[in-house]
């Protein structure tokens, strides 16, 4: 799958727009743009709040923030999301539906009850 994404060092301008039509963008801060400019390089190492990403490299990104996912990790990325997909639906979900109003016992029951361990780690469980 390909995915076209602007990841800038510095500012990013229609941010609205690029939402609209799925253009993904990571930038420092936004800006408004009703002034002439132009690209003068693409395809380089950036730096967005202190990270530096490389042309081509594989990233996760969302609403909250991105990571860039080292080389060595990316064969078995995958295998990981598949994982912790099927904890976070067997698990995480069925323990958070109906929590309103439960008090903290109430919500340490419902996580039992899942089958969360409360110390899961998935950091220290072989997916294998």
């Amino acid at each position: 799958m390909e995915r076209v994404s602007q990841i800038c060092g510095q500012r990013s301008l229609d941010t609205d727009e690029m939402n609209n039509a799925s253009f993904k963008a990571i930038a420092q801060r936004t800006c408004v743009g009703h002034a002439y400019s132009t690209l003068v390089r693409w395809g380089i190492e950036v730096e967005v709040f202190g990270c530096k990403v490389q042309p081509g490299q594989l990233i996760h990104a969302d609403k909250h923030g991105f990571m860039v996912i080292p080389k060595e990790d990316e064969a078995r990325l995958l295998e990981a999301s598949v994982y912790m997909d099927g904890n976070e639906c067997s698990m995480v979900i069925p323990a958070a539906r109906s929590t309103a109003g439960k008090t903290v016992e109430g919500l340490l029951a419902g996580i039992d009850e899942a089958g969360c361990p409360r110390s899961f780690n998935p950091y220290k469980h072989d997916i294998a």
